[in-house]
């Protein structure tokens, strides 16, 4: 799911997705008059009742019934649901442009593959033992912080590498790394399986393990040595990266089926079909906040006028 920005999944009554985070920002820019509905995806973990309370606060000058939250847990929406709020479960990570990441016919350079940025709740200190890495990340200095955690050895972008280029870099490894206790949904989680790799996960919360089965995760204690250890059995092992592909998208297809009937119960009908429909989909109907106020003031009472701001990326 793209930040920094809004989706507009109908036009007449408006319905808008948008991560919980651009609320605030965005919702001004938004004329009361269009009587628009939120469907707000979190970007960290709700579960924890500070959270909660935290997400109370921050949506305090939004009405509540014109906002549903797109819980990425079932616990998740049960406790969001305890101060009011009308909640679904529905993962935010149904955004993820299958349509990019994908299996590339590419060399296997790496054991393994953290897309992360360098800070400390990814934990990136645990992969230190793993022979071959590398990183993707979207931090300037990720060296200088990579090197002071003795991860010298691994490889990193030097500069922002956009959607293809994460692709590109996660099919050079043969597994991912999720090493987080806490966060949100995790996008890379899903993006690796999409690219075919299996995942090497830490006990967390926040959602990932939503996409997590049998086959396609080894979860072990937040330890280098047992991290480093389920590397090597994937890289000795490997799983059919096919049948990762196929089984997460099945997993997405079921979120979208959830979203897609959450507007059609606002709205009337469905805005697409989550049986065909994927990554690309969702990026025509993303609006960038530089081209929100503008789309705001074009609206008919039935549709927007200047639709072509509607489907550009960032």
């Amino acid at each position: 799911m793209l930040l920094f920005g809004i989706y507009v999944l109908s036009e007449d009554p408006l319905v808008i997705s948008l991560p919980d985070i651009g609320v605030p920002i965005y919702s001004p820019l938004i004329p009361e008059r269009l009587r628009p509905h939120y469907l707000v995806f979190p970007t960290w973990t709700k579960e924890p009742f500070p959270e909660v309370l935290k997400a109370a606060w921050q949506m305090r000058k939004v009405r509540k019934s014109h906002m549903t939250w797109m819980c990425s847990t079932p616990k998740e929406a049960r406790r969001l649901s305890l101060v009011g709020f009308r909640t679904v479960w529905c993962h935010q990570n149904l955004y993820c442009n299958d349509s990019i990441y994908k299996i590339l016919p590419c060399e296997k350079k790496y054991d393994a593959v953290y897309t992360a940025v360098i800070e400390p709740y990814k934990r990136p200190q645990l992969a230190a033992k793993i022979r071959s890495l590398r990183f993707v990340t979207r931090t300037p200095e990720a060296r200088g912080k990579l090197d002071a955690l003795g991860l010298s050895h691994a490889d990193c972008n030097q500069k922002a590498l956009g959607q293809k280029g994460v692709c590109e870099a996660i099919n050079e490894g043969r597994c991912g790394l999720a090493l987080s206790a806490v966060e949100g949904g995790m996008l890379a989680f899903t993006e690796y399986l999409l690219c075919g790799l299996p995942v090497v996960s830490t006990p967390s919360i926040g959602g990932r393990h939503v996409f997590m089965d049998e086959v396609n995760t080894r979860i072990v204690r937040p330890d280098a040595d047992e991290v480093a250890e389920a590397v090597r059995r994937f890289v000795e092992e490997p799983v059919d990266p096919r049948a990762l592909r196929t089984g997460v998208i099945r997993r997405l297809r079921e979120f979208r089926t959830t979203l897609a009937d959450t507007v059609a119960a606002i709205s009337g009908e469905r805005p697409f079909d989550p049986e065909t429909a994927d990554g690309s989909w969702f990026m025509s109907r993303f609006v960038p906040r530089w081209s929100i106020q503008e789309l705001m003031s074009s609206h008919s009472g039935s549709r927007f006028e200047r639709s072509d701001l509607v489907g550009h990326s960032v």
